[in-house]
């Protein structure tokens, strides 16, 4: 069967995301290097989700410098525990999270 590039944008880019939403920075960054290297970033459609996941990989791998590899996956990080008093996380997303192993979710991608 034949993928056409378009198709394969898509799915590359829904991969990244769900890497994303996962809070597998890693996976991420993996992804994201192949559509760098496949696709570049000369069109202007993807943009702004490209530019929200790029600044969530330098976030994510700060993070992850600092409090060690898996530091999103956890719920006792500073910026899980903020966003649970702030109430961005409400009690049923926590509840499927904790039951799925998932905690954090970037907003800026959420958000595009």
């Amino acid at each position: 069967m034949f993928v056409s590039r378009k198709e394969h944008k898509i799915t590359l880019l829904r991969a990244i995301e769900v890497s994303v939403d996962c809070g597998d920075v890693r996976v991420a960054q993996s992804l994201f290097k192949a559509w760098e290297k496949h696709f570049g970033f000369n069109g202007k459609k993807y943009k702004k989700r490209l530019e929200a996941i790029r600044e969530y990989l330098a976030y994510g791998l700060k993070i992850e410098q600092e409090f060690g590899r898996g530091a999103l996956l956890k719920f006792d990080h500073p910026d899980i525990q903020k966003s649970i008093r702030d109430g961005i996380y409400s009690d049923r997303s926590i509840e499927i999270y904790r039951n799925n192993g998932l905690a954090f979710k970037a907003s800026k991608i959420r958000s595009t």
